[in-house]
């Protein structure tokens, strides 16, 4: 089945911590855990329940959750981890946050961006620093030069636009050109 060229461009999120080692970026990660804003970490853990987490205690088992139209496998599964490991409401906060986040060396990460370029997953990413300055600097220093010799990223053309680098069709101008009435 597969896609074509010609179709939509796939360009997901990537928040990386990456680090010169696999054990750098994770020393990075667990400060980066260790200072997390306790303001936001319910805000997070709501989107994960689908419910609303702002009125949880963070340092108290998870408590019974209501019922929610949002997913309830994802949901389910973060209540049988907690119960099964005996979670407070701050730990699956955390686990869910470190689970999207690329966490490893330049080339762990360089990995995984080849392997989504490969099997045509992505055309691209967004890279979604999970903190400023610093992760992105990490990302610009060691990632994109793993990635550049490798030969997954373009080289930068001044002037270019991101479609013309990217190659999808120029849509059809929808404004009309200058109307009569323009003209009188």
């Amino acid at each position: 089945m597969g896609r074509t060229d010609k179709g939509p461009l796939f360009l997901p999120a990537l928040t990386a911590v990456p680090g010169r080692t696999k054990r750098e970026a994770e020393n990075a990660m667990a400060r980066l855990e260790a200072t997390a804003d306790p303001g936001v970490m319910p805000a997070n853990l709501s989107f994960y329940l689908g419910c609303d987490a702002s009125g949880f205690a963070l340092d108290e088992p998870l408590p019974p959750l209501p019922p929610s139209n949002a997913s309830r496998s994802a949901q389910d599964r973060l209540v049988a981890e907690a119960r099964a490991d005996n979670l407070t409401v701050r730990e699956p906060a955390l686990r869910q946050d470190r689970a999207s986040t690329l966490v490893g060396s330049a080339t762990e990460a360089a990995d995984h961006i080849r392997e989504w370029f490969e099997t045509r997953a992505a055309d691209g990413f967004t890279v979604i620093p999970p903190y400023l300055p610093g992760a992105l600097d990490s990302f610009v220093d060691l990632v994109v030069p793993e990635t550049e010799r490798r030969g997954l990223l373009w080289p930068v053309r001044d002037g270019a636009m991101l479609r013309d680098r990217l190659g999808p069709e120029r849509p059809a101008h929808r404004v009309p050109a200058r109307s009569a009435m323009e003209d009188a």
